[in-house]
């Protein structure tokens, strides 16, 4: 028995600029933009920069949303 893996979806997500369904081939760009955000999360985490934590985590939120996730 082969069990298919979790959370991972061949169907189109959403565009977060335009909100057109994004083909599959377009979603690596869309999670180098979250990858990112999380890196600036963690920037802002080690800095004390509140605002951009903030920021950064709408963002994501935002994309992920978007994209269906």
């Amino acid at each position: 028995m082969v069990a298919a893996p979790i959370g991972v979806s061949h169907a189109p997500a959403q565009d977060p600029l335009g909100g057109a369904d994004v083909e599959p081939t377009h979603v690596k760009p869309l999670m180098r933009r979250k990858l990112d955000c999380a890196k600036n999360i963690l920037e802002g985490l080690a800095l004390e920069q509140f605002d951009k934590i903030a920021s950064n985590a709408r963002l994501i939120l935002s994309l992920s949303a978007k994209m269906g996730l």
